[in-house]
């Protein structure tokens, strides 16, 4: 096995054994989904996550920032990368954090004016595939997901990762 090829497998293995920290899934799955953009040759640009660069009429209302907007044929969607356990081959939002999406689109057609359904997307990195498979899932299926209280008793909605094979995808994070 080649050294590049050798560091990346140590570095798989590391995200795997720190999947307790937050932040540190948060730039796991913010770098798996660039690698994957990047590689498709997609037309989208990161949106900044700093707090200072959060519009003040979207913070009023309690909506989140996506990681990335891309144009596809011509229309805008907004995608948010997630590495998560996915207990059972489900993925899971608490409810919460699903307002916060649906205030974002709510946002971006009255603030921004934004014409069109502008469609918000979760690009769902299993854990247990270390960043190496990639399932979409939009933010209409969590809404109308299976409801289910957490192990901290908070209120979420969860889909089946199952039968998703045009929208699942390999992501190699070996460097070309």
């Amino acid at each position: 096995m080649s050294e590049k090829k050798e560091k990346w497998r140590v570095t798989r293995a590391a995200i795997a054994a720190t999947t307790n920290d937050n932040k540190w899934k948060q730039e796991v799955g913010e770098s798996a989904a660039t690698i994957w953009l990047d590689r498709k040759e997609w037309n989208y640009f990161p949106v900044n996550a700093q707090i200072d660069d959060k519009p003040k009429s979207l913070a009023a209302i309690g909506g989140k920032r996506p990681d990335f907007c891309a144009e596809i044929k011509g229309e805008l969607i907004y995608l948010d990368a997630k590495y998560h356990s996915c207990p059972n081959n489900e993925f899971y939002l608490e409810e919460d954090e699903i307002d916060q999406y649906v205030k974002l689109r709510e946002w971006l057609h009255i603030e921004r004016l934004d014409i069109g359904e502008r469609d918000v997307i979760f690009m769902v990195f299993p854990q247990k595939h270390n960043a190496t498979k990639l399932i979409f899932v939009h933010l209409d299926e969590l809404i109308h997901g299976e409801a289910f209280l957490t192990d901290k008793g908070k209120s979420a909605k969860k889909v089946r990762l199952d039968d998703r094979d045009d929208l699942t995808f390999e992501v190699s994070l070996i460097p070309d």
